[in-house]
């Protein structure tokens, strides 16, 4: 799962993704990016508009992104994000 979520935002495959169990984040993104999320079936919003999984989905500085309670069999998703995630 982990090479596909960074394969449909044009990340390298070992690319940081992560890893979400059960239930997911509220993630408020402060500059546009490009997101995927692959893995067991989860609702996935931006800023309440439902967005599909597998795919690409662009997001504006502003923008919530809220990936919520896993569904459905399977107990984890990947959140990639175009470019990683910075190390601070």
């Amino acid at each position: 799962m982990l090479p596909v979520a960074n394969i449909l935002v044009d990340n390298n495959p070992g690319t940081e993704t992560l890893e979400i169990t059960l239930s997911g984040p509220e993630l408020l993104f402060t500059a546009p990016a490009v997101f995927s999320v692959t893995g067991a079936p989860v609702p996935v919003t931006v800023d309440g508009e439902s967005q599909p999984m597998w795919s690409r989905v662009i997001i504006q500085a502003g923008q919530k992104l809220k990936i919520g309670i896993v569904e459905n069999g399977g107990c984890r998703c990947y959140l990639a994000v175009k470019g990683g995630f910075p190390e601070m």
